[in-house]
């Protein structure tokens, strides 16, 4: 999970004093970050989107349709709704006027604490409507979040630009030079069909299959089996993950640093260990032996998972790597909505080495 920074622990610690929040901002100032750091720091909090397509692909419950079963308001003491711009503002005074029904109190939202996280810029053609709603008037504390996590300043400069408008900025469709390898930046389920297809042409000399690891020292095996649930959605390691020699990897966190071994740093395996562990040729020229990493939340500690982090890198989705840690990627603007674009490219350390296959549309 993250660090919070100082307007990121600002809402934490209003949650913690039972106060509803409107945090805004744009596109990778850690949103969606700060909603999973909630989701798994307060015990009865519930994570939910405003975006039924996201609902629909991350499994996540659908704000308007979740607000309708008045028990689920009667469960839940946090409710965190991420992509909240897209709610209209009949859609959250109803879920205001349900929560109550269900809580049997007049309260504001029948006395639970709503976070509500927005992007204005993120609209698209959609109104704002939001804030016109009598409940969001009832949300006393708002808190902007105006940094990038993680993107270069001159990158964070020609993006913003880019949304303004200035379609020059972003590199025009071309080739990567001669001798690089580069990766698809796509969606999840682009990446997984694209890196399974690629597997199935090889015929590797050896293959390992690694099995995410379970240690605990919780006494209930059913908190456990709820505990590993939470890590799993929290983290975009692979329970199975299954690797051969020469398959293309990239790292899905900071591995060591001081070795330069951080978070989107791409490789290729060279063989296995006595031990079984990949051993891993990475871009900077050194090959290092990638061990197990332990995953675990905050609301959770005495359970931790053990997985090793890498992912298949032939294609790479981009909710599973952080801004700023790619280079040489090819992108085909036909695999995003428009709105999703931002978030797409601040994942890339220098935007002169993105590729697209076809021209990228204007910003939404």
């Amino acid at each position: 999970m993250i660090t919070p920074n100082e307007r990121q622990a600002t809402v934490l610690h209003l949650v913690e004093e039972g106060e509803s929040v409107s945090v805004s901002g744009p596109a990778r100032s850690g949103k969606t970050a700060l909603a999973y750091l909630l989701w798994s720091v307060f015990e009865r909090a519930v994570l939910l989107t405003a975006d039924r397509a996201e609902a629909e692909r991350t499994g996540m419950g659908y704000a308007p349709k979740w607000s309708g079963r008045g028990r689920r308001w009667r469960n839940a003491d946090v409710v965190i709704v991420d992509d909240a711009h897209l709610l209209s503002s009949d859609q959250l005074d109803r879920m205001d006027q349900e929560a109550k029904a269900a809580r049997t109190s007049k309260k504001p939202f029948g006395g639970a604490v709503l976070v509500l996280l927005l992007d204005r810029y993120m609209c698209g053609t959609k109104r704002f409507t939001i804030d016109r709603a009598e409940a969001y008037r009832t949300i006393p504390h708002t808190v902007k979040l105006a940094s990038v996590f993680g993107v270069k300043r001159d990158t964070a400069k020609k993006l913003f630009a880019w949304r303004r408008g200035r379609l020059d900025l972003l590199p025009t469709p071309s080739q990567h030079p001669q001798g690089v390898v580069p990766c698809r930046l796509t969606t999840s389920c682009g990446a997984a069909l694209m890196n399974s297809s690629v597997m199935q042409k090889m015929s590797p000399l050896m293959t390992r299959a690694y099995a995410a690891l379970t240690e605990s020292s919780l006494d209930d095996p059913d908190a456990t089996t709820q505990a590993v649930s939470i890590i799993d959605s929290c983290f975009p390691y692979q329970t199975v993950l299954t690797l051969c020699t020469g398959a293309r990897v990239v790292l899905l966190c900071d591995y060591d640093r001081g070795r330069g071994l951080v978070a989107g740093m791409k490789g290729t395996i060279t063989s296995f260990t006595e031990a079984g562990l990949p051993m891993v040729f990475f871009e900077n020229s050194k090959v290092e032996e990638i061990d197990r990493v332990s995953w675990s939340v905050p609301r959770h500690p005495a359970v931790h998972r053990l997985q090793i982090p890498l992912k298949l890198g032939w294609a790479v989705a981009y909710t599973d790597v952080p801004t700023n840690s790619l280079t040489h990627v090819t992108i085909d603007p036909i695999d995003f909505r428009p709105r999703e674009m931002y978030s797409v490219l601040t994942r890339c350390t220098d935007l002169s080495t993105v590729c697209f296959t076809a021209p990228c549309p204007p910003p939404v």
